[in-house]
């Protein structure tokens, strides 16, 4: 009996630690600063875009559809302006765009059969004038919106890849060359990592990437998950996601995003011949603040993972780490 007490108060006391965090969490995110407003406001465009472009890919989608949203989101422009806020931000730019394959989709029908139409027309007039033809016909070649249709032949490219056997060989790396990353393998490697799926495409991450060795040396000693090889590490990257641009329902959906974008990463490092080890960070760990400090971090973004990488050396030594069966994972209903 006695043990079974014991066991239930050390199983409360994880969930009392959660709590904590909980609260911690809401203190991150909570103050109202000029920043956060302005990232919290560019959300809310993704958000509403995202349900009128994924409208425009149904197989089913009807003239007229989305007034409302697109509607609200052509005001919002004029607000975003109104504030002073970066017209050369994507949040910006991809709301326009979308708004445009909208426009254009609608104008494949008699438009006179929906109303509303003609206050989108004017509005996206008005606001087409407001930012001169140079900058609208600029983000209409820049950027992609709406739908387009892909053939399955397309789609089946992916099977002609050994997919299995390019996981199989990525391995959690912790023996480098000293030699730092450059800067052009590494837009290379975040430009491929962007095409990670996330909520309402809002595309939350920061990969922040340290090649200095100055200060990779002061990183090494304030993170954790590096015991054993402190110091063996040449180069950095802290990758994050901002509290702002989620809103009441999407609590703690910074960490899936982010989560689902740490894979992409290393997976691509892998498949540009970088090696690379995730270390788990302790949210809130004491040195926190000193690492944001010394990267430029915000405040309310939360840290989603640090991760060692470099090029590989010759030979390096890997831990087996055995697999659970599927079986223990796959749960067929």
């Amino acid at each position: 009996m006695l043990n079974k007490v014991k066991k239930g108060l050390q199983y409360l006391k994880v969930r009392f630690y959660e709590f904590r965090l909980c609260i911690k969490e809401f203190r991150r995110g909570q103050k109202i600063t000029p920043d956060a407003f302005e990232a919290f406001y560019k959300n809310s465009l993704l958000v509403e875009v995202h349900s009128v472009e994924k409208g425009l890919g149904l197989s089913n989608t009807q003239p007229g559809h989305s007034a409302k949203p697109v509607n609200n989101l052509l005001n919002k422009l004029f607000g975003y302006i109104d504030r002073g806020y970066d017209i050369h931000d994507f949040a910006f730019q991809e709301t326009l765009r979308v708004i445009m394959a909208y426009v254009d989709y609608q104008n494949q029908f008699d438009t006179s059969l929906f109303p509303a139409f003609k206050d989108i027309e004017r509005k996206y007039g008005a606001l087409s004038d407001k930012l001169g033809k140079e900058f609208v016909d600029k983000v209409r070649e820049s950027f992609s919106a709406g739908a387009k249709t892909v053939s399955k032949m397309d789609m089946l490219q992916g099977t002609q890849f050994d997919f299995s056997g390019f996981i199989s060989t990525r391995h959690s790396v912790r023996m480098y060359q000293k030699s730092p990353i450059t800067i052009e393998e590494m837009t290379n490697i975040v430009a491929i990592a962007n095409k990670a799926p996330s909520a309402c495409n809002r595309q939350p991450c920061k990969v922040y990437f340290c090649n200095d060795e100055e200060k990779v040396s002061i990183i090494d000693t304030l993170i954790t998950g590096s015991n054993g090889f402190k110091g063996e590490i040449p180069n950095y990257i802290i990758l994050t996601v901002d509290r702002a641009q989620f809103m009441q329902e999407e609590q703690f959906q910074w960490y899936i995003n982010g989560g689902i974008y740490l894979s992409y990463l290393t997976l691509a490092m892998h498949s540009a011949g970088v090696g690379s080890c995730i270390m788990q960070w302790k949210a809130f760990y004491h040195t926190e603040k000193e690492l944001k400090t010394i990267l430029g971090i915000s405040d309310r973004e939360a840290i989603i993972a640090i991760v060692g990488c470099g090029y590989f050396q010759d030979n390096t030594r890997c831990i087996c780490a055995q697999r659970k069966p599927v079986e223990d994972t796959l749960r067929v209903i």
